[in-house]
């Protein structure tokens, strides 16, 4: 028979110790949580943590949803006026006169060039710069220079006016410089010396929103858009238009005096919340006016949920003896609603029953006015708190159940669960 010295420690002893130290590390952890987390990492608070974090009712869920944002609306139709718009295209001129007349040359001995400051405002709306003048006399090479760059150099003759100034070589504040090249005696006289400034103006798109609600976009049956649309000029009328969140309702060209136009807008176009009604033209000047929107509303359709109780469902809920007991309340008391009310509660005093709970969290802290039917039966709402319970054992049926929520303000329900409590 072997025999380990005194001292020595045989392998299972160090498991066994191993074993030990991370049982007590363990229980020392869950010693220093907190108690609530403590509690739900035991399951004392009746939840559960699912992967995500979120904790969940503990018992069986019957129902889980997210209805999201729900609104109420009491109104068959909705009218929304539109502010008036006005669309353009158009340009203008603007002359400024430099000098009435002058004389440039050039001799072997001396030069007489001339230079004049002018301004140019919104560049970005000119079209073009011209410059204007009449040649009484001259003979020689004439020059234009444009913030010191030439852009105009040879013998002039009447032919070459006007001459174009380069608009991307425009600024706030210009100097053109007129002037004569060559060798000899040359020289040019000039009047009535102009700089006319083409400038273009134009909206060509107007953007109107509206909005509305998830309860109304569901609901509507018929929508249409109208206005009046009057031509500031009878020139250059050009195509317009018409479009509602980026798709288009019509293009044609335009018709002044045309009386009211009227556009049935298709309802599976809108959306939830900010709707874009877009005028465009390509050319014209146009104002449209009484702008406004009609929508017709149907019925509201309010979210619907079903869920299933199964027979064993069903009996876990209510227990075989609370079942028997209502049987023979019906058979007792047929359609005496007191004597069946008197027994119901017996009922319930005499059998054990789990209770099933509707469960909502709201998002925000804005009151919440509603109604919750389940099956045939109805309960209000009206908190401004996050949350709200309500018992609906009374309510719940073997097999398919119905809830309807029915919304009498607005609010947003970012979850709803129905759960077998107990």
């Amino acid at each position: 028979m072997l025999r380990r010295k005194r001292g020595e420690i045989t392998p299972g002893t160090d498991v066994a110790a191993l074993v030990l130290l991370i049982g007590l590390f363990i229980l020392l952890y869950v010693l220093l949580l907190p108690p609530s987390d403590r509690a739900a990492l035991l399951g004392e608070d009746g939840t559960t943590v699912d992967k995500d974090g979120e904790s969940n009712d503990k018992g069986l869920t019957l129902l889980s949803a997210v209805p999201g944002d729900l609104s109420s609306f009491d109104k068959s139709e909705i009218v929304k006026e539109l502010a008036t718009a006005t669309l353009f295209t158009k340009s203008e001129s603007v002359v400024t006169n430099l000098a009435t007349g002058i004389s440039v040359s050039k001799t072997p001995f001396s030069s007489s060039n001339r230079l004049f400051p002018f301004q140019a405002e919104n560049l970005n709306d000119i079209e073009s710069a011209k410059l204007f003048f009449f040649i009484e006399e001259g003979d020689g090479t004439f020059y234009v220079k444009l913030n010191g760059v030439v852009i105009f150099e040879q013998e002039l003759s009447p032919a070459d006016i006007p001459i174009e100034l380069p608009v991307q070589a425009l600024t706030a504040n210009n100097n053109l410089e007129l002037g004569v090249r060559g060798r000899w005696w040359e020289d040019y006289t000039l009047r009535d010396i102009n700089i006319k400034l083409q400038t273009a103006y134009e909206n060509t798109r107007a953007r109107r929103a509206f909005f509305l609600t998830n309860t109304e976009r569901k609901g509507v049956e018929d929508a249409e858009l109208s206005y009046f649309l009057d031509c500031l000029t009878l020139s250059k009328n050009g195509l317009m238009t018409v479009l509602l969140n980026e798709k288009i309702l019509s293009s044609d060209f335009v018709v002044c005096d045309a009386g009211k136009q009227t556009i049935d807008l298709p309802f599976r176009l809108f959306k939830d919340g900010e709707n874009i009604i877009e005028f465009r033209i390509d050319k014209g000047n146009y104002q449209i006016e009484d702008l406004k929107l009609k929508i017709k509303l149907g019925e509201a359709e309010f979210p619907r949920y079903n869920f299933e109780v199964d027979d064993d469902t069903y009996f876990e809920i209510f227990t075989e003896c609370y079942d028997a007991c209502i049987d023979d309340c019906e058979d007792d008391c047929g359609s005496n609603e007191d004597c069946d009310e008197l027994c119901v509660n017996d009922c319930r005093d005499e059998c054990d029953r789990k209770e099933v709970v509707i469960k909502l969290k709201f998002d925000g802290e804005e009151r919440a006015r509603g109604a919750i039917t389940i099956n045939e039966f109805q309960i209000n709402f009206n908190t401004v708190d996050s949350k709200y319970e309500r018992t609906i054992t009374e309510s719940i049926r073997r097999g398919d159940n119905v809830i309807k929520i029915i919304p009498k303000s607005e609010f947003e329900i970012i979850d709803l669960r129905v759960v077998v409590d107990g």
